[in-house]
């Protein structure tokens, strides 16, 4: 799937919260991505924790963000599209247990773990050192 981040942010400027809006007037399958309230299906039956800590490796225009938000205690999405960091930003302004970083698994450097590591759709052809890196930043298990 190409990029379409700079179309998701004219179309978050056009529409705001109105998805319903967004995917009846915009074309093509990453606006059906973006704004398909379906894809929280995905996970909106996991019994996260309410005081857990989630890591979303790559925002995937903020699709599940919020469902992830108003199940955990905090959400960190990173991802190394600065476009795609604001999609979610804006996407997702008024909540305050989302936080934003720069980077990319392996190679992003942090003493945080996380109870959750999520990846949809951002495995890349390295997916065995994500995989291995997404593993060193769990938290052990209680």
């Amino acid at each position: 799937m190409r990029d379409a981040s700079y179309e998701i942010l004219d179309m978050l400027d056009q529409y705001g919260k109105d998805t319903d809006g967004a995917l009846m007037n915009g074309e093509g399958s990453e606006v059906l991505y973006a704004f398909s309230a379906m894809r929280e299906n995905l996970f909106e039956w996991f019994p996260f924790g309410a005081e857990k800590k989630l890591l979303q490796v790559g925002g995937g225009y903020g699709a599940l963000t919020g469902l992830y938000a108003r199940k955990v205690r905090e959400v960190v999405v990173i991802d190394p599209v600065d476009e795609s960091r604001e999609v979610v930003r804006r996407r997702h302004a008024g909540l305050k247990n989302i936080r934003l970083e720069n980077g990319s698994l392996p190679g992003w450097e942090t003493a945080e773990r996380f109870d959750y590591v999520v990846f949809v759709g951002s495995l890349t052809d390295c997916w065995r050192e994500e995989l291995e890196a997404a593993k060193g930043l769990l938290a052990p298990a209680a």
